[in-house]
């Protein structure tokens, strides 16, 4: 069922809707018990390998005592000396064996859970993202939000999923195993380093605390820096006719300084944990080597067991360096989890999972009765009792000054935007009844700000669909792109960057009209989106579609007359 671990989902018609979590929290303890038998696994797998960490620790012990001619544990003890020693050497070589088995089950297992949770939490990112309200991604979970959620945060959230665990149950097992070993070896020595380190819990968690507030600080940065990067990108055409481009430039800088200055900040707390934990391994050595070497002397603890004592002291460095990291990883991938689920329960638009009836057939593809709309600030309506019928195979233009309503009145025919009074019917059934999934599949709209996204060329045309080289090609002819594509060094394979940086203006909204004729549509929206693009390269285009979308319903909303040069009727708004 996919990501059940992490959401609950309820059966719908053609798909699944996303139900709200109460917490991170039970997002991350779902996906836990979802892949039990695996963190089990590799649980055992650290299990063994510590086991072995901290036998090998006590061979060497026993190697060094067997040399010197001390005691070393009876069940070694065998008829000769050259018979003890070979017992000692297969132990040692099938510790080795065991260690590396052990190693690779771990990895195999839990460690590989980060990367795997790191594609389903990205998923239902945008699994949920598309069912938001329209003002919610002006409002909460704009692009450069979606963005820093989608991969700063989920980098985060990822490791609690995977690697943090392996570093926490590894301290848990093998801080357990060289207790133990180190009890039976001297009780006095094992008690003087435990207090010598009970310091450090302490200052571990007021580190912790202080790096997770900053963590949480510099993410609600990079989200700023996002958000100003997405609308400068976005407004690069208005910056080269004003000639603001500094000023933006001067603004990304300064967001660019504040996230640094802030992400600063919480490394330096990030890189407290590495001193706190040496010094703690650095107080052990002084105590063993104190009072462990005094024991000797004594006859209390042979040569190899203060070896023994040595290494596993050594031993417990890695683990308590990993410590560190543990703490620090799951703080912030906490505080990022739970940024990443604000998605999961943020409210959705009901009528975009709501089981309706299909799309069908019509002469008529739409008919609008009494339209009346309204901003919610607004002291008079935009649209007031407008009706319009549209034939199916007609071409319709709208034209209108700037602020009339004509993109408003194309995102209530297409079925975006549902806050208005009267009617709107489409092949015969009113827009309210109709399935949205299916809806999407028959009426297609380009809009004049294009989306595209860091993908090849060819795959921000097909997206989600099949389609052979033949067709993409077909697609870029109408579309007046294929010269531009075949100039290209790597053609369809092109790699664009996000939002397609790295195309201009009249290009973009080209590729996202050759993602929509792909499809075949058989009714077509075009919200002005040749705008970019010079007035001998529209009228190529404008007849090609023409020429190639015959029987299909098309809608052009222009500024320009000559766009609207093909159409049977232009409504004007306004007038």
């Amino acid at each position: 069922m996919g990501f059940n671990a992490a959401v609950t989902l309820a059966a719908r018609v053609n798909g699944c809707r996303m139900v709200a979590m109460s917490s991170w929290l039970k997002v991350w303890t779902n996906y836990l018990r979802s892949k039990k038998l695996i963190y089990f696994i590799g649980i055992l797998s650290l299990i063994l390998t510590d086991s072995m960490q901290v036998l090998m620790m006590e061979l060497l012990g026993i190697i060094i005592d067997f040399f010197n001619g001390s005691s070393i544990p009876g069940i070694l003890e065998l008829e000769s000396r050259e018979s003890t020693f070979l017992l000692i050497v297969i132990l040692f070589i099938l510790n080795r064996v065991f260690m590396t088995v052990g190693r690779v089950g771990w990895r195999l297992s839990m460690a590989r859970q980060s990367l795997i949770a790191r594609g389903y939490l990205r998923t239902e990112v945008w699994n949920n993202a598309v069912y938001f309200p329209k003002k919610s991604f002006d409002l909460k979970f704009s692009k450069g939000a979606l963005m820093n959620l989608s991969t700063s945060d989920n980098g985060s959230a990822m490791h609690i999923f995977g690697f943090t665990l392996v570093g926490a149950f590894d301290c848990l097992i093998l801080g357990i195993f060289v207790i133990i070993s180190m009890w039976f070896i001297s009780p006095k020595l094992t008690l003087l380093i435990f207090i010598a380190v009970l310091p450090l819990p302490f200052l571990i968690k007021k580190t912790a605390d202080n790096e997770g507030t900053l963590h949480e600080e510099a993410q609600k940065g990079l989200t700023e820096l996002n958000d100003h990067a997405s609308q400068s990108v976005s407004t690069i055409r208005l910056q080269r006719i004003t000639q603001t481009g500094d000023f933006w430039k001067k603004l990304l800088v300064e967001y660019a300084d504040l996230y640094r200055q802030k992400r600063l900040k919480a490394m330096k707390y990030s890189l407290l944990f590495g001193p706190l934990f040496m010094g703690g391994n650095t107080i052990a050595s002084i105590a063993l080597f104190a009072y462990g070497i005094r024991l000797v002397i004594t006859g209390e603890m042979s040569v190899g067991e203060f070896v023994t004592f040595q290494g596993l002291i050594a031993t417990l460095q890695g683990p308590l360096m990993e410590a560190g990291y543990v703490v620090t990883e799951w703080k912030e991938g906490t505080i990022s989890l739970k940024r990443i689920v604000e998605t999961f329960t943020h409210k959705k638009e009901e009528f975009l999972f709501a089981t309706g009836k299909p799309v069908s057939k019509s002469e008529q593809s739409f008919h609008i009765k009494d339209l009346t709309f309204q901003f919610e600030d607004a002291e008079s309506p935009l649209l007031k009792n407008f009706n319009l019928s549209i034939k199916s195979g007609e071409r319709i233009g709208i034209t209108g000054q700037i602020g009339t309503g004509k993109t408003t009145l194309i995102e209530i025919m297409a079925g975006i935007n549902r806050n208005y009074t009267g009617d709107i019917f489409f092949m015969g059934d009113n827009i309210r009844d109709l399935d949205h999934e299916s809806l999407r599949k028959n009426l297609y709209i380009v809009a004049q700000r294009p989306f595209l996204f860091a993908d090849t060329l060819r795959n921000n045309i097909t997206m989600n669909i099949s389609a052979s080289e033949e067709e993409i090609w077909h697609a870029l002819n109408i579309a007046g792109l294929a010269d531009d594509v075949r100039a290209l060094r790597f053609g369809l394979d092109t790699e664009l960057g996000e939002w397609g940086v790295n195309l201009s203006g009249g290009q973009k909204q080209r590729m996202t009209l050759a993602r929509v004729l792909i499809r075949r549509p058989q009714v077509l929206i075009i919200d002005d989106a040749l705008s970019a693009v010079d007035t001998v390269t529209e009228q190529k285009i404008l007849k090609a579609l023409d020429h190639e979308l015959k029987g299909a319903t098309i809608i052009w909303v222009a500024h320009r007359k000559s766009t609207l040069k093909y159409c049977d009727r232009i409504i004007e708004l306004g007038r």
